[in-house]
C-alpha cells in the first residue's frame, strides 16, 4: 500500500514524512527540555528543604 502510494506522489508522501519528523523531533526537544527543567527545579526544592 504505502509503495503504492510512493509511487504515485513521491513528493507529497516525502513532505509528509519530512513535516511529520520535524514536528515530532520539535515535540520531543520540546519535552525534553521541560523534563529537565523540572528536574532542576525538584532539585533545588529539595536542597533548599535540608
Amino acid at each position: 500500500m504505502y509503495q503504492a502510494i510512493f509511487r504515485a506522489k513521491p513528493g507529497l508522501f516525502h513532505g509528509l514524512i519530512s513535516v511529520g519528523h520535524l514536528f515530532s523531533t520539535q515535540t520531543f526537544q520540546h519535552l525534553g527540555q521541560a523534563l529537565v527543567l523540572t528536574r532542576k527545579t525538584l532539585a533545588t526544592l529539595v536542597l533548599q528543604a535540608l
